[in-house]
């Protein structure tokens, strides 16, 4: 067994598990071999310095690896990102923005508030109802929330459906399976646990109501044709069938994150063609949850205008990490332009403010809009096969937006 892989990507592995003792949290998942796992179990505690002496060799290694380019190319913008978590974690200091764009492989950029303040006026416009926009949203959203005893029910029936709409256009692994549960306490609004073998368990947080226009892109975030779907087959096509070692784990604030969540904010759309989203939604959602009402066009309306407010976010979190702004600035900034009500605000803010999630809001904000641009018309199923299949990285996307996808 240990002479399958070869010695650069087994340090690569035995850095990235030495480091998650320092940075819990770091390796979101690891199903490669056992042996490496438990060698780092037995060696004593390897200090940052130690750590960092370590990325810079495999950096300096890489080229000699005799890796194909695309590989190395992968491999190089993760390495980048992993030296600069060594850095930080040797106590060296960089901006905010520096660090966003070193770990992810992207430019992090504020928007305008003028493209929020358009954005709060269509909204106006188009959310139905009595009182300001704001009392209008709070009443909107308790007419969509799901009800308690009714989430796992709504959420395995759609979890259903898009798989059999995934199983349409993609080869799905033999045997993978999922298991959704309810959790509460977290940063976060769901989670995809990747177990290997082809199997996830998907937490669903329940601090705050679930809403029936949620549940389709939740599930298709997190399960089909999502991060579920695109573990399993890195699993399957580049770690098993590749022996690429590398994808025998996930590392937070790397690349990779890009593409996986830019892949689950896209996938939605992948599944669901057009407005067809929404029909299913007042459709087979809505009753479900005992939602009496709906219009598919309104609703197609309302969301494309809350899109651009999700960017709000990414201005938090300059003011948090760049600028110094207090939590009360933060959450004031969020009610004001994400029309966030105060526990969905500070919950926003305690995802930014996190200390492993602190530069990750941008993988989402970027990752989105990057695939976005190769994922269209005809060729929007085939482009997202090649993204959930291999090894991907946002500089390769910005490419592919200028010369085209290449053929399978």
């Amino acid at each position: 067994m240990e002479n399958k892989y070869d010695a650069w990507s087994r340090g690569f592995i035995r850095l990235a598990l030495l480091i998650n003792r320092h940075f819990e949290g770091f390796v979101d998942a690891y199903i490669g071999p056992s042996f490496i796992k438990e060698e780092v179990e037995q060696e004593s505690s390897v200090e940052p310095p130690a750590l960092l002496a370590e990325a810079e060799r495999l950096l300096d290694t890489l080229p000699s690896a005799g890796y194909a380019n695309r590989r190395t190319e992968y491999l190089k913008r993760q390495m980048l990102a992993i030296r600069l978590i060594c850095a930080k974690l040797c106590g060296q200091s960089f901006s905010y923005s520096e660090e966003v764009a070193t770990c992810f492989n992207i430019k992090p950029e504020r928007v305008a508030e003028q493209v929020f303040e358009n954005a709060l006026t269509e909204l106006d416009e188009l959310v139905p109802g009595k009182g300001s926009l704001v009392e209008r949203l709070e009443e909107r959203k308790k007419w969509l929330t799901i009800p308690p005893a009714r989430l796992m029910e709504v959420s395995t029936f759609a979890c259903e459906e898009v798989r059999k709409r995934s199983a349409q256009f993609l080869d799905l692994p033999e045997g993978e399976t999922l298991e959704i549960v309810e959790v509460k306490n977290e940063p976060w609004n769901a989670y995809n646990w990747y177990l290997g073998n082809y199997k996830s368990l998907i937490e669903i947080n329940t601090d705050l109501p679930v809403q029936a226009t949620y549940i389709s892109r939740l599930v298709c975030h997190e399960a089909y044709p999502g991060h579920h779907i695109e573990h399993a087959l890195k699993e399957q096509k580049l770690f098993r069938e590749k022996g690429y070692l590398e994808n025998s784990i996930m590392l937070i604030n790397t690349p990779e994150c890009v593409i996986s969540e830019g892949i689950g904010n896209t996938a939605e759309r992948i599944v669901f063609d057009g407005d067809e989203l929404f029909e299913w939604q007042v459709s087979e959602i809505f009753p479900r949850c005992g939602i009496v009402g709906g219009n598919a066009t309104e609703e197609a309306r309302i969301a494309r205008a809350q899109g651009d407010l999700n960017w709000v976010r990414g201005n938090v979190a300059f003011m948090i990490h760049e600028d110094g702004a207090s939590d009360a600035e933060a959450v004031a900034y969020l009610k004001r332009y994400s029309l966030r009500n105060e526990d969905e605000a500070r919950k926003a803010l305690s995802f930014i403010k996190s200390p492993l999630w602190r530069p990750y809001i941008f993988t989402y904000l970027v990752g989105e809009p990057l695939l976005r641009v190769i994922t269209q018309g005809e060729q929007r199923q085939p482009v997202f096969r090649k993204l959930l299949g291999e090894q991907i990285y946002p500089d390769l996307c910005l490419e592919w937006a200028t010369q085209g996808v290449p053929a399978d």
